[in-house]
């Protein structure tokens, strides 16, 4: 069977994610934090499916729908989903939180503080969900 990636292919993907943990690198260099989006919606219910259209917009593939994770998926930096509360229709809403390499101190600190601060596990809705 024929290879579906050659070495130039793996080459040309291994200079976008040094690029991409370049340019992520550069924003700690004036932040501590940064906060991002989880879903670019709210959650979609477990069963699925999975929303062909967000907010007017086709999405093309399953994978589009984590576009807010996925730098930080190849990056190697430390980030945490952070759960804020619950929509009308009782599922979940979140946050991302991404700290600099090798400072999941930091972002363990945060998270332990926004929960301690925001309580968001206090009023779960009863299942079934609406």
């Amino acid at each position: 069977a024929e290879a579906k990636w050659g070495i130039r292919d793996i080459a040309a993907l291994h200079r976008r994610m040094a690029d991409n943990n370049r340019r992520i690198g550069e924003i700690f260099m004036s932040f501590d934090l940064l906060v991002t989006p989880a879903l670019p919606d709210h959650a979609w219910p477990v069963k699925g499916p999975m929303p062909a259209v967000i907010a007017g917009v086709e999405v093309p593939s399953p994978d589009q729908h984590a576009l807010f994770l996925m730098p930080f998926n190849y990056s190697g930096h430390p980030a945490a989903v952070v759960h804020m509360g619950f929509t009308e229709e009782g599922l979940p809403c979140a946050f991302q939180v991404i700290a600099d390499r090798n400072r999941e101190d930091l972002l363990i600190q945060f998270c332990k503080q926004y929960e301690a601060r925001f309580q968001p596990f206090a009023a779960i809705p009863e299942f079934p969900f609406k």
